[in-house]
């Protein structure tokens, strides 16, 4: 693998983030997206001069829908013809021309940068514009048309429909660095033939909660357990099946739940949570508490049960131990295969006799599992900092292969990661049909909001 582009230290004037969500309420949108901006500026040693532009994730809008309806099949083509090296001047001008209905007066705030960085998180499936084609409109933009480099990291890499597939491994291969957050995703990009994709783990593996014991909410005696939503879009009833499940394990083990929601589809199953089970049965945790407070708590939960990935990352940097559940995508699969994690995705309501006897299992094993999972997050915090030095060392100017540790070999657990992707695949078809969209002639509603620099952490305060 080549090198990733990347100008010298000194031409590194102006830096755009694309994708930002730190100023979310999402827990791991919050962890994973500045510890992005740690790493970036840790790896290119930015200083007071660096001009930092974050571009928000802009809201789902009835632009979108317009833009999908109007021009959607020219735009695939237009982008596809861009990203092969042969486009035609009308395939610029109608790329250009979406861009600026969507992005507004974004597009001047970053058309100078002299870098961009290209996040999606866990948003890309490729079945809507949103999901898809919007995700790559600005990074194919910067790479070929404004002829700058363009790095993709953190996120993971998920289609659902071929054509954007097609389009998703031409605008990779075009990219400067093609960095996997999981392990699925890195199967997914090698099997589209992108051998220069690398592994580089998910930042928020980087976050730290509050110094031990403080500011958790429940006592730290292990008599709890900790129950989260799902990334998944469920049927109306899938609250009452989780929390059926989770009376099932109070009496089995004689533990207390507390349930932990920092966005809406999780704060709703806090409300039936104690609704079923009692109002004084249930501790609970919302958005107004941050990333740190909710890590520290989740330290004194015996263990978690749920299907937000990040949350699993945030027990797994304290030792808790997790028992996963199905998402939107394979990421949680991939979180599984970088961790060596020997407890299988569940799909509550299915599998929940096999989700107790997870529960027991791990129950009589928590020591040797949190040993486990200490050795593994100290194993993949190493690979960051080994990413970030390799990052550093070629914006020196020096020749550096790429390590060993962020081309490993695809494990077992992914080698039929196909088979994996079906009902993933099949889920996000369906949640098409279901996307609602913001009609509210609101700035914010349709451009997102500018995030708030008083809430950025010192080092990037002055920027």
């Amino acid at each position: 693998m080549l090198a990733p582009r990347i100008p010298s230290r000194e031409k590194l004037g102006h830096v755009a983030v694309l994708n930002f969500t730190g100023d979310r309420s999402n827990w791991g949108s919050q962890a994973t997206s500045w510890e992005l901006l740690r790493f970036l500026h840790r790896a290119f040693r930015w200083d007071r001069s660096t001009r930092l532009t974050l571009l928000p994730l802009l809201p789902r809008h009835a632009i979108d829908r317009e833009i999908e309806d109007n021009s959607g099949t020219a735009l695939l083509a237009a982008l596809l013809d861009i990203v092969r090296g042969k486009p035609s001047a009308s395939s610029v001008e109608l790329v250009l021309r979406v861009a600026r209905i969507r992005y507004g007066g974004w597009i001047d705030q970053i058309a100078d940068a002299d870098i961009f960085f290209f996040q999606g998180e866990g948003t890309m499936a490729g079945t809507d514009f949103v999901r898809g084609m919007r995700l790559l409109l600005l990074p194919i933009i910067a790479k070929h048309i404004w002829r700058k480099p363009v790095l993709s990291l953190n996120q993971t890499l998920f289609s659902a429909d071929e054509a954007f597939t097609e389009l998703l491994t031409e605008s990779l291969r075009s990219f400067d660095l093609i960095g996997c957050r999981e392990m699925a995703s890195y199967a997914f990009a090698r099997s589209l033939g992108l051998n220069e994709a690398v592994l580089i783990p998910d930042m928020a593996f980087n976050a730290a909660p509050f110094e031990l014991g403080k500011a958790a909410i429940i006592p730290s005696n292990d008599r709890y357990f900790c129950l989260v939503g799902s990334a998944l879009r469920a049927e109306s009833n899938q609250a009452r099946a989780v929390v059926k499940l989770a009376r099932r394990i109070i009496d089995r083990t004689g533990m207390q739940v507390f349930v932990a929601g920092s966005v809406g589809a999780d704060l709703s199953l806090t409300k039936v949570a104690r609704k079923m089970l009692g109002e004084d049965k249930v501790a609970a945790v919302d958005g107004t508490a941050g990333y740190q407070e909710f890590a520290e708590t989740l330290r004194q939960c015996a263990f978690l049960l749920g299907g937000r990935y990040h949350s699993a990352i945030a027990a797994a940097t304290v030792g808790t131990p997790y028992i996963p559940t199905r998402s939107n995508t394979y990421k949680t699969e991939g979180l599984n295969a970088l961790l060596d994690w020997p407890f299988e995705v569940r799909e509550i309501g299915k599998d929940d006799d096999a989700i107790l006897a997870d529960v027991d299992r791990l129950c009589e094993n928590r020591s040797a599992l949190r040993l486990h999972l200490n050795d593994q997050v100290f194993r993949v915090r190493e690979t960051l900092r080994i990413a970030e030095d390799w990052l550093r060392g070629i914006a020196d100017g020096e020749s550096r292969a790429v390590p060993p540790q962020l081309k490993p070999a695809i494990p077992a657990s992914l080698s039929s990661w196909q088979e994996i992707a079906k009902p993933y695949i099949d889920a996000a078809r369906r949640q098409t049909a279901h996307l609602k969209y913001s009609t509210s002639p609101d700035e914010e509603a349709i451009m997102g909001k500018p995030v708030d620099v008083a809430a950025w952490p010192p080092e990037f305060a002055a920027q």
